[in-house]
């Protein structure tokens, strides 16, 4: 069975969980902006009391969160947090943002993609690189056990792959019925296993990272 957590009357975007202490849950919501508990959903703490959160992801060491937010119905920027969400500051603005993943190898260096295309900083969102110049991304995963292997979802042109962490992308649709894709999950333990979900379509698998 299920049980209330709180906090109360909000809707609940997005929740992310500390990869190094579980009991830290972040949670992203509708006008209330994030809020965070340290004692496995018991208590929650606003740490930003405005704005739309629709992605929040934890680096693997569990120090930093990203967090892609908006003031209206798209999101428009990047928060980043360096205290386990505590405090937040905006590191990428008017971006369009949809998701953001981070390479396991080098937790500096981060990816985000959306409307706009994929963006890539190596400083920890000091700066950022413009790595796919393709309007209406919807996703980006990192292969875990060899981070210059990406995959990006877009809504109009299917999957890319890149091999050499963002520099030179490749399209990679065959056996795909539509190109409308919107999300991505990679396979953690054997990461040429790929899912991708489309609209209509519902779920299609590649274990061979794209090939087929």
């Amino acid at each position: 069975s299920w049980n209330i957590l709180g906090p109360p009357d909000f809707m609940v975007r997005s929740i992310a969980i500390d990869p190094v202490n579980p009991s830290k849950i972040i949670i992203g919501t509708t006008g209330r902006g994030i809020f965070k508990s340290t004692d496995g959903g018991s208590t929650w703490t606003n740490t930003t009391d405005s704005g739309n959160i629709h992605t929040l992801v934890f680096s693997p060491a569990g120090d930093r969160v990203y967090a892609a937010f908006s003031a209206g119905a798209v999101s428009n920027g990047v928060l980043r947090s360096t205290d386990g969400g505590n405090t937040w500051t905006t590191v990428k603005a008017n971006a369009g943002i949809t998701s953001i993943a981070f390479d396991p190898s080098s937790p500096s260096t981060v990816y985000i993609c959306g409307q706009t295309g994929i963006y890539k900083s190596r400083d920890d969102g000091a700066t950022w690189d413009y790595v796919l110049t393709q309007t209406g991304m919807t996703s980006i995963v990192v292969d875990p056990k060899t981070p210059s292997t990406l995959y990006a979802a877009n809504q109009s042109f299917g999957v890319y792959k890149s091999t050499d962490g963002g520099v030179n992308w490749t399209v990679i649709n065959n056996g795909l019925d539509s190109h409308q894709v919107i999300s991505l999950a990679i396979d953690p333990i054997n990461p040429s296993t790929v899912y991708a979900g489309l609209y209509g379509y519902g779920v299609y698998k590649t274990t061979n990272g794209g090939n087929s």
